[in-house]
């Protein structure tokens, strides 16, 4: 009964990961008709060097999300490390000084840092779940983190995820 719970959860979480990919070429054809029903989509307008670091960081947080999966998966508790990397930031917070990150945060719309924050948030409890070896539970909280990052991407990377416009998720 669990591993059949466990291989469910799998099919699913690989289902939203397989959506949320999009082929880089496919980028450009943005369909008039979705762009039409665009009601919330905001592009974030950053500087380059902030543009650049939150590119960086969006790359290495996807490369952990597809790492986590199988590990979530297989039960190995790699996971909770891995869980906290993305919890502490990539580059971000290494790469900025104090006063850069505020004026960042400055720059960024609310919802946007409030979605973030939650997601941070969720990768340190999907590390605790892990840690406490309760896989059902981190199975949950990684598929709410992907949920976050449906949300945000169909928010504010609209023309890059033009297949995610009107896809919000509700909690």
């Amino acid at each position: 009964m669990k591993k059949s719970r466990i291989q469910i959860i799998t099919v699913l979480i690989l289902l939203l990961i397989t959506g949320c990919v999009k082929n880089k070429e496919e980028k450009d054809s943005v369909d008039v008709v979705n762009k039409s029903k665009t009601t919330i989509a905001e592009e974030l307008k950053l500087p380059a060097k902030y543009k650049e670091l939150l590119t960086a960081e969006m790359m290495k947080i996807q490369s952990a999300m597809q790492t986590l999966l199988p590990l979530l998966t297989a039960g190995n508790s790699d996971a909770a490390d891995l869980s906290m990397q993305i919890h502490n930031s990539f580059i971000l917070k290494q790469s900025l000084t104090k006063e850069e990150l505020k004026e960042l945060i400055s720059l960024l719309p609310k919802d946007f840092v409030k979605l973030d924050r939650t997601f941070h948030a969720d990768a340190k409890a999907l590390a605790d779940a892990v840690n406490q070896s309760d896989f059902n539970t981190a199975g949950r909280i990684y598929g709410k983190m992907i949920s976050g990052c449906i949300n945000c991407h169909s928010r504010y990377a609209s023309k890059k995820f033009s297949g995610l416009t009107n896809s919000e998720i509700k909690d």
